[in-house]
């Protein structure tokens, strides 16, 4: 047993694990048979479920956690990967055990590489949990191909820290994305097949996040931008993540790390833009929500609550009647 709020710390020993890695990609045990590769396997830990995969140059693991795990998985990672972090559900914290993080909020993505020997994950949120990670060996960014000039120096040389980042910023999960993600998470194919369809599908996924960096850099002002531009642009990103997903309420110092800024600053530029506090700000938006699917659609009040995030359709209920004055019933 473990005192109560500190995390239980969990080795997670991946199909990475198992194999060697160079600059080519994977070298297979001679122990292993051949045949069977790629590998595919199910997770079957208890409260976490989801699969892996594993061929030459492609690992991912989708993965979902249901109750309190209230755990820190440890993960050895390598130099010769980058990697696409995809948060789908809840946020999650990655470190290096010495101080240097990044938080994952719900339906954000973010590119990465590890310079340390392994890196912990650990849940922020409460509730179930569920990310998509996807490790791409170096090899396959290739310096013939143009569409990865702007990423070929971030895969090909050793990081400046332990944990970095491609993007100071995470990005949305647009639907494109989320779709190749539903896709990967069912086996469709067998063998040789399964190997292709996974490659062509990561190298969709890795192209669409170089476009979306490439749009935010054409609508950023260089890096030298002063307070007053630079400060605009967080508090929309800020709005922008708030409101991705409203059954899911990221803490405010994530939101303000996934920005680029701290907590304090988060909350005196958020009200000066938005006219309201960051929390005031989404219980307004959530309660205009609310109204407009109860005068518009024929969903349960149950089902509103759940998709606004409220656990219990009685405290939405109770909000939305302190907001309106009105119990949600009377607007049906």
């Amino acid at each position: 047993m473990t005192k109560k709020g500190i995390p239980v710390e969990k080795k997670f020993n991946s199909l990475l694990n198992d194999y060697q890695g160079d600059d080519k990609g994977f070298i297979v045990n001679k122990s292993e048979d051949l045949s069977s590769h790629p590998k595919y396997r199910d997770l079957d830990s208890a409260n976490l479920t989801g699969h892996e995969f594993l061929s030459d140059r492609i690992y991912y693991c989708n993965c979902r956690k249901s109750g309190n795990l209230n755990k820190t998985f440890t993960i050895d990672c390598n130099e010769n990967y980058i990697q696409l972090f995809m948060g789908l559900k809840g946020s999650l914290r990655i470190s290096d055990g010495k101080g240097a993080f990044i938080d994952i909020l719900p339906n954000t993505v973010q590119l990465v590489k590890y310079s340390c020997g392994q890196i912990q994950i650990t849940e922020l949120s409460e509730g179930n949990v569920e990310a998509f990670i996807i490790n791409i060996h170096n090899s396959v960014i290739s310096p013939e191909k143009a569409y990865f000039e702007n990423i070929l120096s971030f895969a090909k040389h050793s990081p400046s820290s332990t944990i970095n980042t491609f993007s100071d910023c995470p990005f949305l999960i647009d639907y494109r994305m989320r779709q190749i993600v539903e896709e990967l998470a069912y086996k469709k194919y067998t063998g040789c097949f399964l190997e292709h369809y996974i490659e062509i599908k990561v190298l969709e996924l890795l192209l669409l996040y170089i476009s979306e960096w490439n749009h935010s850099m054409s609508q950023s002002a260089p890096e030298n931008l002063s307070e007053d531009n630079r400060i605009p642009k967080q508090m929309a990103l800020a709005r922008k993540l708030l409101l991705a997903n409203l059954s899911e309420t990221p803490s405010l110092k994530s939101l303000a790390t996934a920005v680029g800024t701290n907590e304090y600053y988060l909350k005196v530029h958020f009200k000066a833009h938005f006219g309201n506090s960051v929390m005031a700000y989404l219980r307004e938006y959530k309660m205009g929500k609310a109204k407009k699917l109860l005068l518009e659609s024929d969903r349960k009040i149950t089902d509103i609550a759940e998709s606004l995030g409220y656990k219990y359709a009685t405290h939405f209920s109770a909000a939305f009647k302190k907001h309106y004055g009105k119990l949600p019933t009377d607007y049906r």
